[in-house]
């Protein structure tokens, strides 16, 4: 398998100064702001991701979309010789971690640093077993 491309996502942030005017006692500050926005763009190196996975992110969103999984027998007749089952595990809760990092001009990582998610995820996933009658 052969991996190369890039990612591109829009930025907005808010951009804090302070504006003076004036000298001496007639000196007045303000505090000013403004909304920068952009695109940030990175490539991955070829053959860098090893292996492919579906993900869904929900970054700063407090409610996550509900799935629906599978509760079901396929084959279930009495002559199948296998039947798969599935089922849904019960959800439990974990704290979200990110890992970040520094990055070098050369590009070796370094400070790796934990930054915990804003809201607990319920993990919940779809189970299969595969039965021999």
């Amino acid at each position: 398998m052969h991996t190369e491309g890039s990612v591109s996502r829009p930025y907005e942030y808010k951009h804090y100064y302070t504006v003076c005017t004036g000298e001496g006692e007639n000196r007045k500050c303000e505090e000013k702001s403004e909304t920068l926005t952009g695109t940030a763009t990175a490539k991955f190196l070829p053959n860098t991701v090893p292996n492919t996975y579906e993900m869904y992110v929900y970054n700063g969103m407090k409610d996550v979309p509900k799935r629906e999984y599978r509760d079901e027998i396929e084959d279930n007749q009495t002559d199948s010789v296998v039947k798969n089952l599935f089922w849904t595990n019960e959800p439990y809760p974990y704290n979200v971690i990110r890992w970040m990092h520094h990055q070098d001009a050369e590009g070796k990582k370094y400070d790796w640093t934990k930054a915990p998610g804003q809201y607990k995820r319920p993990c919940t996933a779809n189970q299969k077993k595969l039965s021999i009658m």
